[in-house]
């Protein structure tokens, strides 16, 4: 990538640290230069089985809702690594990644039904498609990860949201996703 630093992935520079297998807690901070893809994440995860908390930061990232997928200037990370955290993590409680791209044309059946324990998820500047991608999303994760805390969370009315304005996707999906939880509240 011109100006980045080189044609490597981010395990080629974190290579040393992810032979550390006992971590539980790992923060990240990356260049935006540096790709990150799926098989980043999943190296992540295999190399560290017993995550409690995982914290993914790239520095110097713009409001990606500027972009269409094809123009990003670096490289998303998928559903597939939030399927890789919920199959091979089995404590993770906290994960925070800064950019997802989740194609609502995804079939449910390609997302495992999990009872996975995580607690607190952000992931920023995401990408779920046009129009009503979100609800997609938000009905994708919650079979990933069905008990998400959402207490802390800042909501904007969707309608009042404006599509370029940062994280507003994210914002629109964990309404979503409430929304999932307290619909299956009310039926106990």
């Amino acid at each position: 990538m011109p100006g980045g630093y080189g044609d490597g992935h981010a395990v080629r520079f974190l290579a040393p640290i992810l032979t550390l297998q006992a971590l539980e807690e790992v923060e990240l901070l990356l260049s935006r230069e540096v790709p990150l893809s799926d098989a980043d994440i999943r190296a992540f995860v295999d190399a560290w089985p017993h995550l409690r908390r995982f914290t993914l930061d790239l520095w110097d990232v713009e409001d990606l809702s500027w972009y269409e997928e094809a123009e990003l200037p670096f490289t998303l990370p998928t559903i597939q690594s939030l399927v890789d955290f919920a199959t091979r993590t089995p404590a993770l409680v906290w994960l925070r990644i800064p950019c997802v791209s989740i194609d609502p044309h995804t079939p449910f059946r390609d997302i495992p039904l999990m009872d996975h324990p995580l607690l607190h998820l952000s992931l920023g500047n995401l990408k779920a498609g046009k129009g009503h991608g979100h609800i997609k999303a938000g009905a994708l994760l919650d079979r990933l990860f069905p008990d998400l805390d959402f207490s802390d969370a800042r909501f904007i009315p969707t309608e009042e949201a404006d599509s370029r304005w940062p994280y507003a996707e994210w914002r629109r999906v964990q309404q979503v996703l409430l929304a999932i939880q307290n619909g299956r509240k009310s039926r106990l």
